[in-house]
């Protein structure tokens, strides 16, 4: 393939189109509507060989995805057939498996490693939104009995996960069952940091995302281990 910009294009119908990931493979993942964010846009996965191909949907109008690993499976969420939910997936070898939600109405998986665990957040039947792990078998709370509304968007192939609270607004690392908030380590305070929110996270254990510093607005950070 040529170097340089590639402009991937729409899917046919479509005016707008969002990567949001890309894999060892060249593989590109995102979503494709009328306008960015409408409610009949369609998840995608790009190759230079194929083009945008329309990976389908759970039986509603609308699909994204929001990451992909180095083997090919990817994850996001898809209205399922009544148009009044969503519930997150994973696509892997042609199919879309419906992963449910943790008894609610709704919720979206963000991200995947390459053992095929899936982290995201879906709501429970009291109506809050809840960090999940999926690794085969039914998706499950990350935190059991801890009611306070959370995401994770990020794991790591050694299983670390990152997310929020979003009930405290402080971001956590979640690695061998030990839960760690990330405003309370030493460097951050140390920094003036507040309110951190992490938004990846590799193999080594570098978090990246964006916190409040104290005055001063809003700042990007990498959070390297000791």
């Amino acid at each position: 393939m040529d170097k340089g910009l590639v402009d991937l294009g729409v899917l046919k119908g479509m005016n707008s189109s969002r990567a949001n990931g890309i894999n060892a493979m060249q593989q590109v993942v995102g979503y494709s509507g009328l306008l960015r964010d409408s409610t009949e846009s369609r998840a995608f996965i790009w190759t230079s060989d194929t083009g945008m191909i329309d990976i389908g949907t759970l039986g509603g109008w609308y699909s994204d995805i929001q990451a992909m690993n180095d083997k090919g499976a990817a994850v996001g969420k898809s209205l399922v057939a009544n148009n009044f939910e969503y519930h997150p997936f994973v696509y892997e070898n042609g199919v879309m498996k419906d992963l449910g939600t943790l008894g609610g109405r709704f919720g979206s998986a963000l991200a995947i490693n390459s053992r095929g665990e899936v982290v995201g957040a879906a709501y429970d039947s009291g109506s809050q939104a809840r960090a999940f792990i999926y690794d085969g078998g039914a998706i499950r709370p990350l935190f059991p009995g801890d009611a306070r509304q959370s995401q994770a968007v990020g794991i790591n192939d050694r299983g670390t996960v990152i997310g929020s609270f979003q009930t405290i607004d402080s971001g956590f690392v979640y690695d061998g069952g030990v839960l760690t908030m990330l405003d309370q380590i030493p460097e951050v305070r140390a920094a003036g940091l507040s309110w951190l929110v992490p938004t990846a996270i590799n193999d080594r254990g570098w978090i990246t995302g964006w916190a409040r510093r104290n005055g001063t607005g809003e700042t990007a950070f990498v959070l390297i281990p000791k």
